[in-house]
């Protein structure tokens, strides 16, 4: 085999032996204004990640009732979680419970 055929089953096997690496997407919720904002919406799939972007000068968390997800901010922050559900995930923010954003995860 030549050196280019072993580099591409190489990296066939890794992609094969990792599909949600290799699949995987990162989703954009900013706070500002006391709100979540969604930057890219589209469809979310378990293994992707939301990057939570606190742009406001207080804290603020991401939260869901269940505690599976707990992400905490302060001001200036990002935080990343990983999604490991499918499911309709209703996020709350802690100090502020009138601030909320619902996704769907596929």
């Amino acid at each position: 085999m030549t050196s280019h055929r072993w580099w591409m089953a190489s990296l066939l096997v890794v992609l094969l032996g990792h599909p949600l690496a290799a699949l995987s997407a990162t989703h954009v919720i900013l706070i500002e204004r006391m709100a979540f904002h969604r930057v890219q919406p589209s469809t979310l799939a378990v293994g992707d990640t939301i990057e939570w972007g606190n742009q406001d000068v207080v804290p603020h968390t991401a939260t869901l009732a269940s505690g599976a997800i707990d992400a905490r901010m302060a001001p200036g922050e990002v935080v990343r979680t990983e999604l490991t559900a499918a499911g309709r995930l209703e996020f709350v923010c802690l100090y502020h419970p009138d601030m909320k954003i619902v996704v769907e995860v596929k």
